[in-house]
């Protein structure tokens, strides 16, 4: 049994040892878009990649649509049971596959977050697109954080 001297956190602190970073220019070759971005924080200067147009960037159509295939997998048990993805069942006669299209995770819907409308796409996208839109003041400030 471990005790609390002996766990170390474990999180990213970049590349691994041994691994190469994520080269953009690969990424865009195979008809991804990605952009960059650099920050400063204690002296240090970090510079992060994401995939899409930047939102530092007025652009006229700044959506990016990534085709992301949906792979149903069908699991055949031991005991001669199957779970098919693609089929209703007696728990749920809607499919897996059909609640998955249906979910926000994948469907386009109108996102506002704490009242601010963040736009129209996928769950991901809005919470990813509000967590760069400019957020309310802090408390005692008169001036919207940036």
């Amino acid at each position: 049994m471990a005790r609390l001297g002996d766990i170390r956190p474990m999180f990213d602190t970049g590349v691994a040892p041994g691994s190469a970073a994520a080269d953009p220019t690969v990424a865009a070759a195979g008809g991804l878009k990605v952009w960059s971005q650099s920050v400063t924080d204690g002296g240090s200067s970090f510079t992060y990649r994401m995939v899409g147009n930047s939102p530092f960037v007025h652009q006229t159509a700044p959506s990016t649509s990534i085709k992301t295939p949906l792979v149903p997998v069908i699991v055949r048990f031991t005991d001669g049971s199957t779970w098919n993805p693609t089929v209703g069942d007696s728990c749920d006669t809607t499919s897996a596959v059909t609640r998955t299209m249906s979910s926000p995770m994948v469907k386009s819907l109108a996102w506002s977050f704490g009242g601010t409308s963040v736009g129209t796409g996928q769950y991901s996208d809005a919470f990813q697109r509000a967590s760069f839109s400019p957020r309310p003041a802090r408390p005692g400030s008169t001036r919207a954080i940036t």
